[in-house]
């Protein structure tokens, strides 16, 4: 039921967990074929290194037929200096090098060369750095019994089968070896002698048995010298190098995916408290928080978001409880008058018309009401997709004031104004600022008595504008203050007068929404002050919803 219900190779804790070991592993990969390169280069390297001095070591004692002194270096030609050469050039014209050697300090010490001129062999001793010569001619009759003799008179400090001497003639066949195992021989006989027209080169000769490193010196009179070094402990090192290899891997993969669901558990624990909440807020408890953990910043900043998306569903779900008692209490009252009108009607039919007088303009009122909770609720949700264009002010709110000043006329309300000389540019939602001017317009006008004033400043500023707009009207009490931007909300003062608790409330939704800030200011029976600050610019397009 498990596996059929949340397989475990979808969840994130299982990716990031198999995201771990391949990481581990494939870092050990990488470490691992480096090592085994590495270690693979030295080892062939150190043979290589100690087959060339073996055949150093045999060259020499093929041209001369004596022991190489263990205390002498064999050198390359391009070791030896340049005025060594030169001596030895002017003693003996026509002469060729065939082997180079150096015995003594660094700075004290002599050069020893072969070489040969016309069917001379010659050897030089050119001591350094006085450069002074000495010559001995060189004569050896049977060669190839001087090399049997020195393959086998030592053991070199290697195995029977581990090291390997031969001496062979351009057509392969054996003059000298060492000894070792018979069914060996053809490794190094089998090989095409005649395809290398270098002096010296390497092979790595493969069979049933191990593979053998090689190195190939062709001699004076042509014949071939062969030193051979199997590679089984080569091999046997690296296979025990693989072995650990293979071992770590396994344990890096372990090691890796434990690792990983570890971590992965930690991260995922702050998302899983976020889902267990949703859960439970899905069943209906709106007052449930999730709280911080230790997993990091991220997860602290999902469970922040989430409880505010939490906190502001929960505020808006109660405020929909508000609204829909509000709406059945507001309602309650003009569906009774006129239910109470239809009865009266059904008694007195004459009075119809005015009956449908009367009904028109109670449902005018209540329709009123809902585009204005309706207005509100949009507002403060974003739904409302509001086009911002560029406004003159100065312009806009003379005109509101004019339509309202009919109104102030005929209550005998004197309405003063004060706006800036120049236009006042600004970025914003016509309709919206005419709603918001006209509802501060009307409470002001509504709750100030005959002879009493209504003022309007506009006041410019850099990045927001100011609109101050005060009456000598009955003032709000203390007490009233706070609620005045609640729906429908009517202070004892104001239920005498028309109104259905709206209008402030929309205001303060338009201001909020677009940034600004409303505040009051009111004495008891002396007057009141709402002061309006907001944003001169805004974004001309809405923000798309990601």
């Amino acid at each position: 039921m498990f596996w059929s219900d949340r397989p475990p190779f979808r969840t994130v804790k299982f990716k990031v967990a198999l995201g771990y070991a391949l990481l581990f592993a494939v870092s050990t990969c990488f470490c691992f074929a480096a090592v085994y390169l590495y270690q693979r280069n030295h080892l062939y390297n150190t043979i290589d290194q100690k087959l060339l001095t073996f055949v150093q070591e045999f060259e020499y004692e093929y041209l001369t037929g004596d022991e190489f002194a263990a205390a002498s270096v064999a050198l390359n030609f391009d070791q030896v200096p340049p005025d060594v050469f030169a001596v030895v050039g002017q003693k003996i014209a026509g002469w060729k090098p065939l082997f180079a050697a150096y015995h003594g300090s660094r700075n004290h010490g002599h050069y020893l060369l072969i070489g040969t001129a016309g069917n001379r062999l010659q050897e030089f001793i050119v001591r350094w750095p006085s450069l002074t010569i000495g010559v001995r001619e060189l004569t050896l009759v049977d060669r190839a019994a001087v090399m049997n003799h020195k393959f086998n008179s030592e053991s070199y400090g290697e195995g029977i089968n581990q090291i390997f001497f031969l001496l062979l003639s351009e057509n392969g066949r054996v003059l000298a070896r060492s000894d070792f195992r018979e069914r060996l021989l053809p490794f190094f006989t089998g090989q095409d002698f005649a395809k290398y027209r270098c002096s010296r080169w390497f092979a790595t000769l493969s069979g049933k048995c191990a593979p053998i490193r090689v190195l190939n010196q062709r001699l004076i009179d042509g014949n071939i010298l062969v030193i051979g070094y199997s590679l089984m402990d080569v091999q046997e090192n690296l296979s025990s190098l693989v072995f650990i290899f293979n071992s770590m891997v396994l344990l890096m993969l372990l090691t890796g995916s434990w690792a990983g669901w570890l971590l992965a558990r930690k991260f995922i624990r702050g998302v899983d408290r976020v889902t267990c909440a949703a859960r439970k807020i899905e069943a209906g408890d709106f007052s449930l928080r999730v709280g911080h953990g230790d997993e990091g910043e991220e997860i602290d900043n999902l469970v922040d978001a989430f409880n505010n998306m939490t906190a502001n569903t929960e505020k808006l779900l109660k405020e929909l409880k508000t609204i829909s008692d509000n709406i059945a209490h507001d309602l309650r009252t003009p569906i009774t008058r006129i239910r109470g009108k239809a009865e009266l009607a059904v008694l007195n039919p004459e009075d119809s018309s005015e009956l449908a007088g009367d009904v028109a303009e109670e449902c005018a009122e209540m329709l009123t009401m809902i585009n204005t909770m309706l207005e509100i609720t949009q507002t403060e949700s974003g739904i409302a997709q509001d086009d911002f264009d560029d406004l003159d002010l100065t312009a806009l709110t003379a005109a509101v004031l004019e339509l309202f000043s009919t109104v102030a006329e005929d209550k005998g309300i004197t309405l003063h104004q004060e706006l800036p000389a120049q236009p006042l540019s600004a970025c914003g939602n016509k309709v919206k600022y005419q709603r918001l001017l006209a509802n501060l317009l009307d409470n002001a006008i509504k709750f100030t008595p005959s002879g009493g004033t209504v003022s309007v400043r506009l006041e410019p500023g850099d990045s927001e504008f100011t609109l101050r707009i005060s009456d000598t009207g009955c003032g709000i009490p203390p007490e009233a203050r706070s609620h005045i931007f609640e729906r429908f909300y009517r202070s004892d003062s104001s239920r005498s007068l028309p109104g259905n608790g709206l209008g402030l409330s929309l205001v303060k939704a338009i201001v909020s929404v677009a940034g600004g800030t409303i505040e009051v200011e009111s004495e008891v029976n002396r007057g009141t002050t709402f002061l309006v600050t907001l944003p001169r610019w805004r974004q001309k397009t809405k923000m798309t919803k990601l």
